[in-house]
């Protein structure tokens, strides 16, 4: 089995406790923001959706560009909009990356600036892993510290929340 084909079921179940994470959000406290340095739970669950975009269909390409999204930069109006995108671009973004070998997979491409400037060069197996799981998971861990404060429910993840069970297999 290709390392792409090892990853794609773990990258399949971290969309799925994100999309619990993303539903869990109250439209009319979509604004919220804890702290002025804070984004909105708006704004944080939309970079979430742009995470899988600029990344996973980033490692398609000769390089990386910060911010490179074929979504816009604002978010939409409500979060189930947010879902909608998710949902619709997922499936598009995993079915490209198996045309990716193992050899393409340990090829280093480049992250760089929008003005060009390289900030770091990685394998496409690493941007995978870390810039997009790893980042993934900790703008969650973000929102899901949000709808803590916000008086909204945290739906389990990896195990049970304080206000749900273990997550259904």
């Amino acid at each position: 089995m290709s390392s792409i084909e090892n990853f794609i079921p773990q990258w399949e179940f971290e969309f799925q406790l994100t999309l619990n994470v993303l539903r869990a959000i109250p439209e009319d406290r979509i604004e919220f923001k804890p702290h002025e340095k804070f984004f909105t739970a708006r704004r944080l669950a939309w970079h979430l959706v742009r995470i899988e975009d600029i990344f996973g269909r980033g490692v398609l390409r000769d390089k990386i560009v910060i911010g490179e999204s074929s979504l816009p930069a604002e978010p939409p109006a409500t979060i189930a909009e947010m879902i909608t995108i998710a949902e619709k671009q997922h499936p598009e973004i995993v079915n490209s990356w198996r045309a990716l070998d193992d050899a393409a997979l340990q090829q280093k491409i480049p992250f760089v600036t929008p003005d060009g400037l390289v900030r770091r060069e990685l394998s496409r197996k690493a941007y995978l892993r870390v810039t997009l799981m790893h980042h993934v998971i900790h703008h969650r861990g973000q929102l899901t510290l949000m709808l803590r404060l916000m008086g909204a429910k945290v739906p389990s993840i990896y195990g049970p929340s304080g206000d749900e069970g273990w997550p259904a297999k």
